[in-house]
């Protein structure tokens, strides 16, 4: 019984413990631009550029909530000098949005056009602007249903995204000519799992090529005969914003009604997200 009793002290010292020290980290984060007096342009600002590298670190850690207040108090404290807040807005956007950043965050994106929008709530070229970034980012979230469209088959024939029937989707869209992207049709193709679940007829991999050079396009089908491919032969998906593609290649997996699982998330996550789900 007495041991029970200081486990039971020891459960409550440590809850006590983490929740004192998020807490601790969570105002280091909120708090850390306080002493910071923005005066030049934040890109050619050495004592800024030190904090800001620091700053990058501290935010990859922390919660999502912790990160948009963050955020928000950092632009709200530029936005005395309508120069240094769009420098500043624009070196948070390339930091967060660059597809080759090692901090690209769609959540901290919306955060920081968020917080623009409300910024410049007078200045209607500028919420234009945000808002436009704003409404490309929601583009086909997660927990959505992505948006339908119509594309050319090898064939000739025309095929919709709805008229897919599997249990999951793997919906690609990418250009044969792309190292990138050989790279990660190859990872599609040597995952034994992926392989599986294409076979057994689980997983259709809907491959959607971009570009206006067919023969290429027919080349690539022919490499990959289990895949579903299609051909936006017209732009259409382009023309009428159905999807922001920031980057090719760029992948989603939806379940048998079309709803976003994943949106724009790399192969280890993809695969590592069915194995757990299967």
């Amino acid at each position: 019984m007495r041991y029970f009793r200081i486990l039971n002290v020891l459960l409550i010292f440590l809850s006590t413990f983490l929740c004192f020290s998020v807490t601790k980290a969570e105002t280091k984060l909120t708090e850390y631009w306080n002493n910071f007096e923005f005066r030049n342009n934040p890109k050619d600002d050495p004592e800024f550029k030190i904090l800001y590298r620091k700053y990058l670190s501290l935010i990859a850690e922390s919660d999502s909530v912790t990160q948009a207040i963050s955020i928000k108090n950092l632009l709200l404290k530029a936005s005395l000098d309508n120069k240094i807040l769009i420098s500043l807005s624009d070196m948070l956007d390339l930091t967060y949005s660059y597809p080759k950043s090692q901090y690209k965050n769609k959540y901290i994106c919306q955060s920081i056009y968020e917080t623009m929008i409300d910024i410049n709530s007078s200045n209607g070229d500028d919420i234009k602007i945000y808002t436009k970034k704003l409404n490309r980012l929601k583009l086909n979230s997660e927990g959505k249903i992505a948006n339908d469209f119509e594309v050319v088959t090898p064939t000739g024939e025309h095929l919709y995204l709805q008229e897919l029937d599997t249990d999951y989707t793997l919906l690609l869209f990418y250009d044969p000519d792309c190292e990138t992207c050989k790279h990660l049709t190859n990872s599609i193709s040597e995952s034994q799992l992926l392989c599986n679940m294409i076979n057994t007829k689980e997983l259709s991999v809907f491959a959607v090529y971009l570009e206006k050079e067919p023969h290429k396009w027919l080349n690539f089908v022919n490499e990959k005969p289990n895949w579903i491919h299609g051909w936006d032969r017209n732009n259409l998906i382009d023309e009428y914003d159905l999807y922001y593609l920031e980057s090719i290649p760029t992948i989603y997996l939806l379940d048998k009604e079309k709803k976003v699982i994943k949106k724009d998330c790399n192969f280890q996550e993809l695969e590592s997200w069915i194995k757990d789900k299967t």
